[in-house]
């Protein structure tokens, strides 16, 4: 069609104005003009119509990226219930310089090397109410290897811990 033609056609400026093209004949008109003098075509029929272009294409977009974020949070992300990242064993420590902390093990039971996993602990006083949290993080985890991790406590009221969530990438 002709509009596809004219719609590179870059606006020629006047000195009274610009000019734009007939996206129906082809022939110049004012910029600010509703139809064309020469054929009569409604030309805000193409601005309606490029609005809806960019609205349908923009819903598009967000229904493409809206589930492949999903899905890549589904793969980044783990549970406790991913047998492949375990806590074999986990208790209360002593870390350097008199911190207390959590301490434990976790082994990678897959062939998959993780550029990253993070250990979350829940941390509770003596009537379970969670009043914190603290990490334990490490790069570059090797198939089959056992990591001993360790968390900082750095509030003396804790009295329990729970491990929370296991990430990996």
């Amino acid at each position: 069609m002709l509009y596809e033609q004219l719609t590179d056609y870059p606006n020629r400026q006047t000195e009274v104005g610009f000019y734009m093209y007939c996206i129906n004949c082809g022939k110049e008109i004012d910029d600010n003009s509703k139809y064309c003098n020469e054929c009569g075509a409604n030309q805000e029929e193409s601005k309606t119509k490029k609005s809806q272009f960019i609205i349908i294409f923009i819903a598009i977009i967000l229904v493409c990226i809206i589930p492949i974020s999903m899905i890549n949070r589904k793969k980044h992300n783990s549970n406790l219930e991913n047998l492949d990242l375990k806590v074999v064993k986990s208790n209360f420590c002593k870390l350097e310089y008199g911190n207390n902390g959590i301490c434990g093990t976790l082994k990678n039971n897959s062939n998959k090397k993780y550029k990253y996993v993070s250990i979350k602990v829940n941390l509770y006083d003596e009537n379970n109410e969670l009043i914190g949290s603290t990490l334990a993080n490490k790069n570059n985890m090797e198939p089959q290897t056992l990591w001993n991790f360790q968390a900082t406590i750095s509030d003396p009221s804790i009295k329990t811990y729970k491990i929370g969530d296991i990430s990996a990438y």
